[in-house]
């Protein structure tokens, strides 16, 4: 499939984006950032810009009247700047702005633009570790539109919702999850290896991973959460105290320990009977109604 595509910044992330779409057959491929306008990084940035056979437009005005498929691969805190300068000079096709800001930004932005023409974009994982093979989603009323292009184009794509928002949303919920994993590892295993266990305890959480699988895990933990909060609340007021006295981080334990001993006020386990619940939702409703109740 034959387009006009635009990429607006020539970072990492915007030369992996290059780099597969100069694969496409056909495809024209244009590009603009500040770094390839007469700084001392100019000649290395150019240097790879010629290895794509892309065109160099000076500004962002020119080449959205250029393209026909747009790119914003920027930095957060130029994102919004950067949309508002190319809907001001937007004609037609698609803008797919793939910078990693809030769902509110992803609104204002798609108000620059004619309804139809901004498609939110997440990247979910490193672009550094994975490159384009990194998955991408979607959202805003051209959003399957825009899946049907990028994976013809050899990307890994998906339209999620036709609502602006979403996709930023889910990478965000996402980080809670996979940023949250990262540091519990490294808490968990500075204390491994202080005891010199890493190993053992490595194995002991992969061996629950594999009994349960991912989902089945999910569930386990939060249905017992309802039933257990209280006592799971101590244990890790004492791991807490472990590390602190091991002078290792514990701010992961603590805060666990804090969200546990909460669950147990707002009275989870009464309201479940101290049964286990049928499943993960309804302790997450329960929860959910009782923070907002709260905060």
């Amino acid at each position: 499939m034959r387009h006009r595509w635009g990429i607006i910044g020539f970072g990492e992330a915007g030369r992996a984006f290059a780099a597969q779409l100069s694969k496409q057959n056909g495809a024209r491929l244009f590009v603009t950032d500040p770094l390839l306008n007469g700084t001392a990084a100019s000649p290395v940035l150019r240097t790879k810009v010629g290895a794509i056979s892309a065109e160099v437009i000076d500004d962002i005005a020119t080449l959205v009247q250029k393209a026909e498929v747009c790119l914003s691969l920027v930095t957060p805190t130029s994102a919004l700047a950067v949309a508002h300068a190319a809907g001001q000079a937007w004609r037609e096709g698609l803008f797919i702005d793939c910078n990693s800001v809030s769902p509110d930004e992803k609104r204002e932005m798609a108000g620059c633009f004619p309804p139809g023409a901004f498609v939110g974009a997440a990247i979910l994982g490193s672009i550094a570790g994975e490159g384009t093979d990194s998955r991408i989603v979607l959202d805003g009323l051209s959003a399957e539109k825009a899946e049907e292009i990028l994976n013809a184009a050899g990307f890994r794509s998906k339209a999620i919702s036709t609502n602006v928002g979403a996709a930023a949303a889910l990478k965000m919920c996402r980080s809670v999850f996979m940023k949250g994993i990262e540091c519990l590892l490294i808490e968990t295993m500075l204390a491994a290896s202080e005891f010199e266990i890493t190993p053992a305890v490595l194995e002991s959480v992969e061996d629950t991973l594999q009994r349960f699988g991912f989902a089945g895990m999910v569930e386990m933990l939060v249905t017992t959460h309802a039933v257990h909060c209280r006592r799971r609340s101590d244990e890790m007021e004492k791991v807490s105290g472990m590390l602190t006295s091991m002078r290792l981080p514990n701010s992961m334990s603590a805060a666990s320990g804090q969200l546990l001993a909460a669950s147990a006020r707002f009275g989870v386990t009464g309201y479940f009977q101290g049964q286990l619940p049928p499943g993960a939702r309804p302790v997450i409703e329960y929860l959910k109604r009782k923070y907002k109740e709260n905060f």
